[in-house]
């Protein structure tokens, strides 16, 4: 299912994939400020949430910069946390020209899957919290 995504970036061992996913991401809850334990992704429908979400893209601290500035690019193009990683690699092919974006497998199975995915990406990104706390 996932094997265009790696061959079009001529991922062919084991260390270029390793390397492709230690790229940056970030939770779909945020863990910290006013907003902490709120979806991103909410920020398209709250202008508050929207508005901190600026005011971090431009923190002087450069983690938190980029935390900002990766979710409002998730904005921009509409999506919820589910297809952030998705969404990430088409920016990238946008970015740099290279394909003209993602080869989508169709399965009727998948939107169970994708339920269950999601799921437990919500119930890791509580558990990441509260092992923070």
């Amino acid at each position: 299912m996932l094997r265009p995504l790696p061959e079009k970036r001529a991922l062919d061992t084991w260390e270029k994939l390793r390397s492709f996913a230690e790229d940056e991401w970030y939770p779909s809850r945020l863990a910290f400020g006013k907003f902490k334990g709120r979806l991103f992704h909410e920020a398209g429908e709250d202008s508050n949430l929207k508005s901190w979400l600026d005011w971090l893209a431009e923190s002087s601290n450069e983690k938190s910069g980029m935390m900002g500035r990766w979710y409002l690019a998730l904005l921009a193009v509409g999506i919820g946390p589910q297809d952030a990683v998705l969404v990430d690699l088409e920016i990238q092919e946008a970015a740099d020209g290279s394909g003209s974006g993602l080869v989508v497998f169709q399965q009727p199975e998948m939107e169970l899957y994708e339920r269950l995915v999601e799921a437990a990406r919500n119930r890791l990104a509580e558990l990441e919290l509260e092992y923070g706390i």
